[in-house]
């Protein structure tokens, strides 16, 4: 079944990406209260409410990343301090996709509710399109940098690091 070594890696890479989700719904949950009480009269759950708070965490995300970014430049690109930013940045994305996916279900209902009466009928076809949109811009431009950073640290161990990370270096 697989040795001790793998098995503690498995755990601790476990471990890893449930902290990172914690970390995510919390900060989630703490920008939504902070939404809730600089706006106290508007429903927290309105549609109105979850765009609000998935535009603050976007720009939360935005800043944070920027801040990180310099902080780890002046440290210096010591290996251990560049995987801890990256998996904080990570987690920010988690953090984001959370925000967005609660506004996109939220949209779905309202708009379900008002164009058939049933708010769980749009959830398939709208879930369609949006794929639909997302999965080209995906291939046009991420994965073409995903993959031209994946060949440089492959070829090049000692100046990929300055330029590009690969994933599975965060092991």
């Amino acid at each position: 079944c697989g040795d001790a070594q793998s098995w503690k890696k498995l755990l601790l890479d476990s471990v890893g990406v449930y902290t990172s989700m914690c970390f995510a719904w919390f900060l989630l949950f703490g920008i939504k209260a902070a939404m809730k009480l600089a706006r106290p009269f508007e429903d927290p759950e309105s549609l109105t409410s979850e765009l609000l708070t998935a535009l603050a965490v976007s720009a939360f995300v935005f800043v944070s990343i920027i801040l990180l970014d310099f902080v780890a430049d002046r440290i210096g690109y010591v290996a251990s301090t560049q995987r801890a930013v990256i998996k904080i940045i990570l987690s920010f994305g988690i953090l984001t996709g959370f925000a967005w996916e609660l506004c996109f279900s939220l949209a779905t209902e309202v708009v379900g509710e008002r164009v058939s009466g049933d708010s769980g009928s749009l959830d398939v076809p709208l879930f369609l399109g949006l794929a639909f949109l997302v999965t080209p811009a995906y291939l046009l431009h991420v994965a073409p940098i995903t993959e031209v950073c994946r060949r440089a640290v492959v070829e090049d161990q000692s100046n990929a690091s300055d330029s590009c990370i690969d994933r599975n270096e965060l092991d």
